[in-house]
């Protein structure tokens, strides 16, 4: 860096550019009623590399029924309800809550101990074949809870995710279509996941989440709904994301919810019949996560970015480089548009106007060089 006569004090700036800027808002929640038809959802924020969950459904029709998703873009995705090829498509309306998470590590809190996790994979295996190994950093000697989600609709045949062998370090996911079909591969799919800890945790705009690996022999699930009693302890409206989160039964199935209130809701595990008439399964882990009311968004700061094929390891912010360098916070500026997209995607106005605690910083009289030989020797 240069001060431009080339003698005399060079000017150093030793902090320009924050590579993991996203702070705040990075994951949002919503409740809908949803069918067999494709159905739209606008998202409250914008997100560079999205990660969505949607819970398995209700239990108002008693048809098989799981939900696929496709369109996922930076402020919207479709979602609907999808019945195996044996029965006739046409499903009632059913309850589905969702959870949209920016890719990338998490701390819900200031110090780091309120982790969630998000990622995707893209995979063709089916459990008949298989599962894939999903790694994770920073769960070491933490109880967590891991929820999954086929994320594209690439093929047509019913499909879920199943989910086993949590460890400090990884855990396994493959997709299940339904009995009769579930042998060799699926189409390549895109899967998500997310990894939060377990129990009561509250992040850094005061909502408090609950979520639960129910592995304790008391809590586990089966056919039988009367087993699936789930109490919340929070006593006010809820959404719940619901998953199996287990492989003991090898037979296709997923989780359906009854009788949410304030306070508890019911698990049950339904089998598709493609095969046969038999519906009863084994003992399974439920894995849930309660979110507070209907809606609402996720605060947390970002413990590392991970890589998005879309953004890299994230995004370049000069006002937010100046937030952290000089511990102040600057007024946000409207964006210029049409051609000044470049500028108004690192927030340059925001450091170019200034704030209060910071004078106006345009970098005039400063050179700035890049040095990239633009060989990625890996």
């Amino acid at each position: 860096i240069s001060d431009g006569n080339n003698a005399g004090s060079v000017a150093a700036i030793s902090y320009i550019a924050s590579v993991n800027p996203l702070a705040g808002t990075f994951a949002e929640w919503g409740t809908l009623s949803i069918n067999h038809s494709w159905t739209s959802v606008d998202l409250s924020n914008t997100y560079r590399d999205p990660v969505i969950i949607a819970s398995d459904p209700t239990f108002n029709g008693s048809d098989p029924a799981t939900v696929r998703i496709k369109g996922i873009d930076e402020n919207s995705f479709d979602i609907r309800l999808q019945e195996p090829n044996y029965k006739d498509g046409y499903h009632v309306y059913e309850t589905v809550s969702y959870l949209v998470v920016e890719s990338g590590d998490w701390s819900l809190n200031t110090s780091g101990s309120n982790l969630i996790s998000a990622g995707t994979f893209n995979s063709s295996k089916l459990t008949s074949e298989g599962f894939e190994n999903v790694s994770l950093s920073g769960f070491g000697g933490i109880d967590y809870t891991a929820l999954t989600q086929v994320q594209t609709f690439n093929g047509p045949d019913w499909v879920t995710t199943r989910t086993k062998n949590l460890t400090s370090s990884s855990f396994q996911v493959s997709m299940q279509e339904e009995e009769r079909l579930n042998a060799g591969a699926h189409i390549n799919e895109d899967i998500g996941w997310i990894a939060i800890k377990e129990g009561y945790i509250t992040d850094t705009s005061s909502n408090t989440y609950r979520s639960n690996y129910a592995e304790e022999s008391s809590w586990l699930i089966d056919h039988n709904v009367s087993n699936g009693y789930i109490p919340t302890s929070v006593d006010t409206p809820i959404s719940i994301l619901a998953k199996l989160g287990s492989y003991n039964g090898s037979d296709s199935a997923n989780v359906r919810i009854s009788n949410i209130s304030n306070n508890d809701f019911y698990l049950r595990v339904h089998e598709e019949q493609s095969s046969d008439k038999e519906s009863s399964h084994v003992d399974e882990v439920p894995a849930y996560l309660v979110l507070p009311g209907s809606s609402g968004s996720m605060t947390g700061i970002r413990t590392s970015a991970g890589w998005s094929s879309k953004w890299g390891y994230g995004h370049v912010s000069a006002a937010r480089a100046f937030e952290e360098l000089l511990g102040i916070d600057l007024t946000e500026r409207s964006d210029y548009g049409g051609t000044w997209w470049g500028t108004d995607n690192v927030d340059a106005a925001d450091a170019w106007f200034g704030t209060g605690d910071l004078d106006s910083q345009t970098g005039s009289g400063i050179t700035v060089a890049v040095v990239d030989s633009g060989v990625d020797l890996d």
